[in-house]
């Protein structure tokens, strides 16, 4: 049985299983298991992702648990310690939103990326 809601309220966040979630973009589920802690940055994350749907990290748009994910800035110290907490307050099989597009092929070639 579960605690009574006041005390519910007061227990930390503790992650059960492993931090793989889906990720959705444009309606479709593009990887049914992201595992999160296998990536050490917030960075590497969009990185993969980008490799996955095109969507350059700039361009991205992450969200989780009706939170967006922050984009790298600050002191890498805070941004190590927002990822982990990140990490650690995943649902297994969460869904992790992409909102984002493909930037026309003119706006490719002046990023430095190639078009195949």
């Amino acid at each position: 049985s579960s605690p009574p809601p006041l005390l519910r309220n007061g227990l930390p966040n503790v992650r059960v299983g492993p931090a793989k979630v889906k990720l959705k973009w444009g309606g479709r589920i593009l990887d049914e298991a992201l595992d999160l802690d296998s990536f050490s940055s917030v960075q590497d994350l969009r990185e993969r992702i980008c490799c996955l749907t095109s969507v350059p990290p700039c361009r991205q748009t992450l969200i989780l648990a009706g939170k967006r994910l922050p984009q790298p800035r600050g002191p890498p110290e805070v941004l190590a310690a927002e990822w982990s907490a990140l990490r650690d307050s995943v649902k297994p099989g969460q869904a992790l939103m992409l909102v984002g597009s493909i930037p026309p092929p003119g706006e490719l070639i002046n990023m430095g990326l190639s078009i195949n």
